[in-house]
């Protein structure tokens, strides 16, 4: 029962999530002067009180009879809305709702006399009185007394529909708006001074606005920006939800300049939030709202970087160019050769290609859109990258960084080197570069030349200092592993330098190449087989590692089952190896069964990881023996020496030797 209560609260909170937003001609929620919607208000003996309040930081007081607040002159009012309570003191208490065309005559059209202690919200149909063009006063008419009484979110609404167009941020709500109009959009204090803190605290309310015409866009003009700084905050997206592209985050007292829509059906969503609390003296926001046609943005007359026609440029560059009007998205054109389709689509406005091949040009264009379409005949840019240096000697080494995910890109060996002897795998011709690495705590290092389109390439690492270096490892392109040289190392001195050598010995070829290295974490142990093998008495359990790492030891476990198991044997594991090492254990059994083996291995920082099970079948030790042979077939006895064979009942033999 409970769940289904829970599930139509949900149903419940979604629909009344998003409602109708409240439209006035005005909403106030009283600050420290007198309100300024409208027109003129006028007032006699009234405070404003900071407590209690509904909402904001004031409500309007009344301490007496004859005091009263009077509203600028409506043209056509309708519905009057406030909220109203008394002090802690229970003194009766007579509040008059008065109207009069000309601020003289007044005639009563309501009374309230009984006050709670807390806030009552009370309304009124004025438009169905038909009264035009006349003011409302709010009269305390008490006998006596000076008890304070209080009003506060006073609203008032218009018989005709289109006049109704200030909104503040009341609650979460949807709203389309007719596109002929301006509309006022305020915090949930209405319009209020600069210098009066109108807006509430801890609030946190989104309302998403829809123009009537979808061709048209609504735009946000602020006329008014006035929040606390860091604290409060106003949002505006770029679609239907908060889940749109977030067009502005306003704080602070800057105005900020137009804020349009651009996407296809013209909506702005608004999220207002405030803190717990008001520090100082804020005045709110309040904007108009109209809605816009979207022109097709302008063409981008110039990049921000890189400039067109530059050259030297990073191989690993990112393009960037200033902003344009009504722009929702901007379709990037990139490539050694101008596309004809878009590289790509971005709402930023830079765009990053990546590792760029060096000592070549590259065109690009930037074509703003959004959804009234794209200009036409924009132009397009140039750069040419660097040209890096060959480092022909291990004292000017390229520093690499291990596992970035990157490369460096190099062009051109025709250097001639003479500062370590010939590498050992290669016909060497004197073209190279050099790097230099330092290797890691695990000690182990893989190194692969990439990107590569050099003929007859090779790599050869060196250790030691500059001027005494000694090669350790060698590869070209002719190996096993493949067109491009490959090494992997391990057992390196974790933090010394390591030179590494590329070269070409194809006399002299032009080529682009890449080198990554990183520092792979080993498998543990990788194993080859784990196995046994049947005897009379006991079985032989033996495995084969290709290579350890960081491995402690071996245990070897029995079950009968293959749910209850039993350590049979612990073997001490080798650590680290990169050839073949030979394990065995003999198992002496004494259950004559089919036995289960499991292999478990255990790192030294406690990880393990488990091989098998295997089963051996310790019940055919026990087949009859019929008879002996010798090895041409004839039975012999028990005694003879030599190879003899068992025959069993079941037809099967057995080869031994006895000495």
């Amino acid at each position: 029962m409970k769940k289904h209560i829970i599930f139509l609260l949900m149903i419940f909170i979604s629909f009344t999530s998003r409602s109708q937003c409240n439209n006035y001609i005005i909403y106030e929620s009283f600050t420290s002067t007198l309100p300024t919607q409208g027109g003129t208000w006028t007032a006699n003996s009234m405070i404003a009180v900071t407590t209690p309040v509904r909402t904001g930081t004031h409500a309007i007081g009344f301490n007496g009879t004859g005091d009263w607040i009077r509203t600028p002159q409506i043209s056509n009012p309708s519905i009057l809305s406030f909220w109203y309570r008394r002090s802690a003191n229970t003194t009766a208490w007579t509040l008059n709702i008065q109207t009069s065309p000309d601020g003289t005559t007044w005639t009563t059209r309501s009374t309230i006399t009984t006050v709670t202690g807390t806030y009552t919200q009370y309304s009124l149909d004025l438009g169905s009185l038909g009264l035009t063009n006349v003011f409302i006063r709010f009269l305390d008419s008490r006998v006596s007394g000076a008890h304070e009484r209080y009003i506060d979110d006073l609203s008032i609404t218009s018989t005709i529909s289109t006049q109704n167009t200030l909104i503040p941020v009341l609650s979460n709500c949807s709203q389309t708006l007719s596109s002929t109009l301006t509309y006022s959009l305020s915090d949930d204090g209405g319009p209020a001074g600069p210098i009066s803190t109108g807006y509430g605290n801890s609030v946190d309310r989104t309302i998403t606005l829809t123009p009537s015409d979808n061709t048209k866009k609504l735009q946000l003009s602020f006329t008014q920006m006035d929040l606390e700084t860091t604290y409060d905050y106003l949002y505006v997206y770029d679609g239907p939800n908060t889940s749109s592209p977030l067009l502005a985050t306003l704080n602070g007292t800057t105005i900020p300049s137009n804020i349009v829509a651009t996407n296809s059906l013209g909506q702005l969503t608004i999220r207002w939030t405030t803190d717990i609390s008001n520090v100082g003296t804020w005045g709110g926001f309040l904007a108009s709202i109209t809605s816009v046609s979207l022109s097709i943005p302008s063409c981008i007359t110039s990049p921000t970087s890189p400039t067109n026609g530059a050259t030297n440029i990073s191989l690993t560059p990112t393009l960037s160019w200033p902003s344009t009007t009504y722009a929702s998205n901007y379709d990037v054109y990139f490539g050694t050769t101008l596309p004809v389709t878009p590289t790509t689509n971005t709402t930023s406005t830079t765009y990053s290609p990546g590792t760029l091949i060096a000592n070549t040009t590259y065109y690009w264009k930037i074509i703003p859109k959004n959804s009234s379409g794209s200009p036409v005949g924009c132009t397009s840019w140039s750069f040419t990258t660097l040209t890096p240096p060959i480092n022909d000697n291990p004292s000017g080494a390229i520093s690499l960084t291990l596992n970035t995910g990157t490369y460096s890109t190099y062009t051109n060996l025709y250097s001639t080197s003479t500062s370590v002897t010939t590498p050992s795998c290669a016909s060497y011709t004197g073209e190279d570069v050099w790097f230099s690495l330092v290797v890691p705590s695990n000690g182990i290092v893989e190194i692969d030349m990439i990107q590569g389109v050099i003929t007859d390439a090779g790599m050869s690492v060196y250790t030691g200092s500059i001027g005494s270096l000694t090669e350790i490892a060698c590869d070209d392109d002719n190996s096993v592993n493949g067109l491009m040289p490959y090494l992997y190392l391990t057992s390196l001195s974790p933090g010394q330098t390591i030179y590494i050598r590329v070269w070409e010995y194809g006399g002299g070829t032009t080529g682009t190449f890449g080198i990554l290295a990183n520092s792979p974490v080993p498998l543990p142990v990788e194993l080859i087989s784990f196995d046994g093998v049947v005897y009379p008495g006991f079985n032989l359990i033996k495995w084969v590692t290709a290579s350890e790492y960081n491995s402690d030891y071996f245990q070897i476990e029995r079950s009968t089952d293959g749910e209850t198991w039993k350590v049979v044997s612990t073997k001490t594991a080798s650590g680290n190896s990169n050839t073949k090492v030979y394990y065995s254990y003999l198992d002496n059994i004494s259950e004559f069964t089919i036995n289960y083996y499991t292999l478990k291995q255990y790192d030294f920082d406690g990880q393990c990881k488990t091989y098998g099970p295997i089963s051996l079948d310790n019940t055919k030790q026990f087949k009859k023996i019929l008879k002996y042979v010798d090895i041409v077939g004839r039975e012999v006895d028990n005694d003879t020496k030599g190879i003899v064979f068992e025959l069993y009942e079941d037809g099967t033999m057995r080869k031994i030797i006895r000495y």
